[in-house]
């Protein structure tokens, strides 16, 4: 048995006899100095005599857009105590559940993708066969934009991505491939 926790600052999963981590950083974006687009935006306004007071108006606080191909650097941990297993996100948008305070992604694309599922995939080349695991957040989270799932804009190519990105991974070797395990919500929903 190999038990893999989710990891996100508060604790540490090996204390609790995990062996291993999976991190999900979608929201370290907004913890980072990288600027959002709409705080480019907010700045000028207040800058502007005429605009600055509707900037009060909002309800809640900022939303924080960014671009995904700029928070592609904070996906994936760079080292953990524990054994880390990367959790891929093709996209993101959690704004129907947090309102203002959400997370936006703009901007991903299928070939941004496939660099952030390689280097998911090269975090775990040097682990057992069997250990090779890279989490994807999520199949089908169509609440917060976070799919893989056909869709009219992209048809399959999110799909297209992961199978051609695996099976680069095997290099011809059958047990030395990185398993694609979906994840929704950090936990496995089976029906």
């Amino acid at each position: 048995m190999h038990l893999v926790g989710f990891e996100n600052g508060r604790w540490n999963a090996a204390e609790f006899g995990f062996d291993g981590v999976v991190v999900s950083n979608h929201d370290r974006i907004s913890r980072s100095r990288l600027p959002s687009l709409i705080g480019k935006v907010r700045r000028r306004v207040l800058r502007s005599p005429t605009l600055s007071p509707l900037l009060g108006k909002l309800k809640h606080g900022p939303l924080h857009t960014y671009r995904y191909e700029d928070a592609m650097k904070f996906f994936l941990e760079d080292g953990t105590v524990s054994e880390y297993y990367p959790c891929i996100i093709p996209n993101w948008d959690n704004t129907p559940r947090s309102g203002m305070h959400g997370v936006v992604l703009t901007g991903s694309t299928p070939e941004l993708f496939r660099r952030h599922l390689r280097d998911g995939l090269a975090k775990v080349a040097p682990y057992p066969g069997e250990r090779r695991l890279v989490f994807l957040k999520s199949w089908n989270e169509w609440a917060e934009g976070n799919y893989v799932e056909p869709d009219v804009r992209f048809g399959m190519e999110y799909l297209a991505v992961i199978r051609d990105e695996v099976s680069r991974s095997r290099g011809g070797e059958r047990g030395a491939a990185a398993e694609v395990c979906a994840a929704e919500e950090m936990g496995d929903r089976r029906g």
